[in-house]
């Protein structure tokens, strides 16, 4: 992984372990010491992610009353996660205010930080 992939307190592998981002030197490449975290539905569901109604590949957290986030495998092609924030009462895709594929677990904070969720990005459990 290059520098400019990642932000600081984003979730990575450091010698095969979950560890944050605490620094970063510039324009340096980390790709042999440094890897992604996959995203997981187990690690969804330890964030307040859960499952709503009919809809199997699809997992909610609501923040408030205003919207809420749907992270869905059923999107992409690969079985990877879309990040999805959409009004509260309209929980279909089209309905998207923000869209982005989230393959792994700093993608999911980089999309957080984004939409104005930082609470949620930095606090993420592993």
């Amino acid at each position: 992984m290059k520098a400019n992939e990642l932000m600081t307190n984003d979730w990575v592998l450091y010698g095969g372990k979950p560890t944050r981002v605490l620094q970063l030197e510039e324009g340096k490449d980390y790709k042999n010491a440094i890897n992604p975290i996959p995203l997981t539905v187990e690690i969804l569901k330890k964030n307040g992610f859960y499952a709503y109604g009919n809809y199997p590949n699809r997992y909610f957290y609501n923040k408030d009353e205003g919207y809420c986030v749907e992270m869905s495998d059923c999107v992409c092609s690969k079985g990877d996660f879309s990040f999805c924030v959409m009004s509260h009462s309209e929980l279909e895709p089209y309905n998207a205010a923000f869209v982005a594929d989230c393959k792994y677990v700093h993608l999911l904070q980089h999309a957080l930080r984004l939409v104005g969720l930082s609470d949620i990005a930095e606090n993420l459990k592993i």
